[in-house]
């Protein structure tokens, strides 16, 4: 009997990868306020209470790892 291990190909140091990425408390509050509508980044600022070059830096991570551009596919 085969064991799911078997059958699905992971690459774990991409998925690692991927955690990481969502780590960052800045990162999640950025997706969940970007999945309902895009929003500009002087609005995010507001909502996050952070720096346009924190919102910025955190968005650019994002974007890097293909995360925002699926948000609006």
């Amino acid at each position: 009997m085969k064991n799911v291990y078997d059958t699905v190909q992971v690459d774990y140091s991409q998925l690692a990868e991927f955690f990481k990425v969502l780590g960052e408390p800045t990162r999640l509050q950025l997706l969940f306020l970007l999945s309902d509508r895009e929003i500009c980044v002087s609005e995010l600022t507001g909502y996050l209470n952070a720096s346009q070059s924190t919102v910025s830096h955190q968005l650019n991570i994002l974007k890097a790892h293909k995360l925002i551009m699926m948000l609006y596919k």
